[in-house]
């Protein structure tokens, strides 16, 4: 199957690793330890350059935590000098002086993890107390080099009390937004699912903040664009939109997937790096080939239904599978929002 029309847009590569054991965490990584057969810098390198080919235009490093990765300065200095955009999704733990410094130049999107306002609600889903004070002094790190990170805030029962006082903390430290994500049921979520905010009540939420401005800081909900307001779709201020045809998943042993979904659903890998070429993937697979055909035409549920489905794609196939089994079987939170006749008729075809 030729499915070569497509470009590769972004690589996602996945550090197994991390420094902290978060509850809601859907990569399940593994504490303080990648597990064996991690890819090398150079393997890195050689994948990027196969995927510059393929039109690489960005590598988005998420974890786990990237920034525990061995060679992550060496990474990073690669990726300036061959003008590969640079996103991080970091819990900021381990932000210092030399990695702020080192950013300053790329432009990077940086995203830091802030569960709350202080220690205490923050350490809800995190863990570790000191994990606040180390994430607030990671942001202010990168404002004081020019870099505004986002804030990346997971809502759910022990912290919905303190969003307003936590976008304020992000206000004053000089983030530029401050995203408010919806918690699914994936990895070690599906533990939580007591304290995990309801579909209606996340809705109820993002109208209510949908109202409000505040001075030099964007609060983004990562909400359906179906449940958006018009002028939040004009402006464009809330998410809601994955952009699957153009992102390939790597993780840290070289397993090469659609996303990080792979981490947890060993049926979506596509191959490894070691024994496959990344264009003989991205032009050849036959998971990444019925994506290409069957997203969003042939997407299920709701989805069918939605005037925004060529735009919002599914919104996140990977947990349709995760719930379903079936990548195009129709968002999850989309589907529970129909049934409790929440979703908007306005916005269906």
């Amino acid at each position: 199957m030729d499915i070569s029309g497509q470009g590769l847009e972004t690589l996602y590569f996945y550090n197994k690793a991390c420094n902290l054991r978060c509850r809601h965490c859907w990569i399940e990584p593994g504490f303080n330890s990648a597990g064996p057969g991690a890819l090398t810098l150079h393997e890195v390198e050689d994948l990027i350059s196969q995927g510059k080919k393929l039109g690489l235009q960005a590598v988005k490093l998420l974890g786990g935590e990237p920034l525990m990765l061995p060679y992550i300065r060496e990474l990073i200095d690669f990726l300036i000098e061959e003008r590969i955009g640079i996103m991080i999704e970091t819990n900021g733990t381990l932000i210092d002086d030399a990695i702020a410094r080192q950013l300053k130049g790329a432009d990077p999107f940086v995203s830091i993890s802030l569960d709350g306002s202080n220690r205490k609600i923050h350490s809800i889903l995190r863990g570790n107390p000191e994990s606040f004070d180390q994430a607030v002094a990671g942001v202010r790190k990168l404002v004081s080099n020019g870099i505004r990170p986002q804030i990346i805030f997971c809502l759910h029962a022990g912290n919905r009390h303190d969003l307003e006082d936590t976008i304020k903390a992000a206000q004053d430290l000089g983030a530029s937004s401050i995203k408010i994500n919806f918690i699914t049921s994936m990895g070690r979520a599906r533990d939580i699912a007591s304290e995990r905010i309801t579909v209606s009540e996340f809705i109820q939420l993002y109208r209510l903040y949908e109202t409000r401005s505040y001075d030099g800081i964007k609060v983004q909900f990562d909400i359906p664009p179906a449940f958006q307001s018009v002028t939040s779709l004009v402006k464009g201020d809330n998410l809601g939109t994955c952009g699957i045809k153009g992102i390939i998943g790597v993780l840290s042993n070289g397993d090469i997937s659609i996303c990080g979904i792979g981490n947890i659903k060993k049926d979506l890998l596509l191959g490894n790096a070691r024994s496959h070429s990344l264009e003989s993937i991205w032009k050849h697979n036959e998971i990444l080939g019925m994506i290409r055909t069957s997203v969003p035409e042939g997407l299920g549920g709701v989805c069918r239904r939605c005037m925004f489905k060529t735009s919002c794609m599914g919104r996140c196939i990977a947990n349709t599978y995760y719930e379903t089994g079936s990548l195009f079987g129709g968002d999850r939170f989309c589907t529970e929002a129909y049934e409790l006749g929440l979703f908007p008729a306005s916005r269906l075809l």
